[in-house]
């Protein structure tokens, strides 16, 4: 039997609270019933839910933390950046990046859950953002919700074809926020830069593909 484990650690204030998502994948598809190990696995005292990748659309959506006033959800199956401390960092140096230009309207691509633009709403200026994940989406049109923002707007889709969609329509943003993944953005540079923002901030994991 071949399957794959993904294990999300939600931060908790003591290790006897379950603070773990365990998403169980069979890569093969075989007929065999995964139940019993995910049952096994539910068992566990430091589980806070488990299941099967194809459970991920009913799985709950689980608070995972607070940082500069925003409240942050997660899901089982979404993406978070797993050094919390580092993230924290990054998340500030975009926010005074940002506030040090005081733009009007933003656009943040590669968006995820809406890490770090979240944190730059202020319910005046506008706030765009898009990811391909559906799941994400859903995760950060609920850190919208609970924190109740206005004027931000997370929408699922292909990044470059929403680039180039805005840039025919016309749109413009002040600042645009990239965090793509490993492979970077190289076909979306193009219709990035037809929208002419004043300033770009580029947050990347692979030194290579950012140059």
């Amino acid at each position: 039997i071949k399957f794959r484990l993904e294990i999300q650690d939600i931060p908790a204030e003591d290790d006897l609270k379950p603070h773990l998502l365990v998403t169980v994948y069979d890569p093969d598809e075989s007929s065999f019933s995964m139940e019993g190990i995910i049952n096994k696995i539910r068992s566990m005292p430091a589980v806070a839910w488990s299941g099967s990748s194809r459970d991920l659309h009913t799985a709950p959506m689980i608070f995972f933390e607070s940082d500069l006033d925003r409240r942050f959800y997660t899901a089982p199956g979404v993406f978070q950046q797993i050094n919390i401390s580092h993230n924290h960092t990054v998340r500030r140096l975009v926010h005074d990046a940002i506030e040090k230009f005081s733009p009007t309207r933003i656009l943040d691509i590669y968006c995820g859950s809406g890490n770090l633009s979240l944190p730059v709403a202020n319910n005046q200026r506008s706030i765009d953002g898009v990811e391909f994940s559906k799941r994400s989406i859903l995760v950060a049109e609920k850190n919208v919700a609970e924190t109740k923002l206005k004027n931000v707007h997370y929408y699922a889709g292909d990044t470059e074809k929403f680039l180039w969609r805005a840039a025919k329509q016309g749109i413009l943003y002040d600042c645009i926020i990239a965090d793509p993944p490993r492979e970077g953005m190289f076909k979306a540079l193009i219709p990035l830069l037809k929208l002419k923002p004043k300033q770009i901030i580029y947050i990347s994991c692979d030194p290579t593909t950012l140059s």
